[in-house]
């Protein structure tokens, strides 16, 4: 699905300064991280894709959908749909007695029905690596890791074209975020769009292929993630480095070993090549 932002303004009601500034962007990626500091206007910008606000300024175009200052909010309900977004804190988004009322509440909640749905959720679990055990329990008496993937499933049966995952990787163990990596990846390829919110910089050098980077509201990049990291990767800025890097950043002075370990060459390998 296309989506693009047009010289895109917004200030909250109660604010007297814009929260985002003129960002233009088309995200024709299917792996984009969205990164930039706490208060950069991340989480402003998710909810104007996903038409809980509308532009102050400029417009929003998701598919055929094209979301300005003049659109009717009771017109846009539908885009909650198609853009799904699956928050930080998944125990905010968990109320339900059992794994299974849980699963259905989105659908319910949007009228969907489904002929296959039991199906689809064994589909669904087997590629979390999820035991269909789980679907009898209580959600609140799951590892943090198999609340987050059960939150994802969750928006991924109302089958949204366009998946928003705020900080997916945050307190799980490697193995839950290598599952949800790995089943949500295999998605990207049939189509599905993923846009990533993550300070984790392993996990977006593992998963995104383009990076949109926001500094206090405005853009501040905008491209591949190989020319984002290789920026950083001279900048010498080791917090915006995955581990891969960071450690090369400090001891490469002239900045030559970026692309050798950019495209998986270990660090020791190149040294002991170069007899150094």
């Amino acid at each position: 699905m296309n989506l693009t932002l047009n010289n895109i303004f917004y200030k909250y009601p109660t604010s007297k300064k814009m929260t985002l500034n003129g960002i233009t962007v088309d995200m024709a990626s299917n792996k984009i991280g969205l990164i930039g500091e706490s208060g950069s206007g991340k989480s402003t910008l998710i909810h104007l894709l996903n038409a809980l606000h509308r532009p102050t300024h400029g417009e929003i175009t998701i598919g055929d959908n094209i979301i300005t200052k003049e659109s009717k909010l009771k017109k846009l309900q539908h885009i909650r749909k198609d853009v799904a977004i699956v928050y930080q804190f998944t125990d905010l988004q968990l109320f339900a007695e059992t794994v299974k009322q849980e699963l259905l509440f989105a659908l319910n909640n949007f009228g969907i029905e489904k002929e296959n749905i039991d199906l689809e959720i064994e589909g669904y679990f087997k590629a979390f690596n999820l035991d269909l055990e789980y679907l009898k329990v209580s959600p609140f008496s799951l590892s943090g890791g198999q609340k987050k993937k059960v939150a994802i499933i969750t928006m991924l049966l109302i089958d949204p074209k366009i998946l928003i995952l705020d900080e997916p990787t945050v307190g799980l163990d490697p193995q839950s975020v290598e599952d949800i990596l790995g089943a949500i990846d295999e998605m990207t390829k049939q189509g599905l769009k993923v846009i990533m919110i993550s300070h984790d910089m392993n996990a977006v050098y593992k998963f995104c292929d383009d990076i949109v980077e926001l500094t206090h509201g405005m853009k501040t990049f905008d491209g591949s993630k190989y020319d984002f990291f290789k920026h950083k990767y001279r900048q010498k800025n080791i917090l915006m480095l995955p581990s891969e890097l960071s450690y090369a950043a400090t001891i490469d002075v002239n900045n030559v070993l970026y692309d050798e370990l950019y495209n998986g060459r270990g660090l020791e390998e190149f040294l002991k090549e170069k007899n150094v």
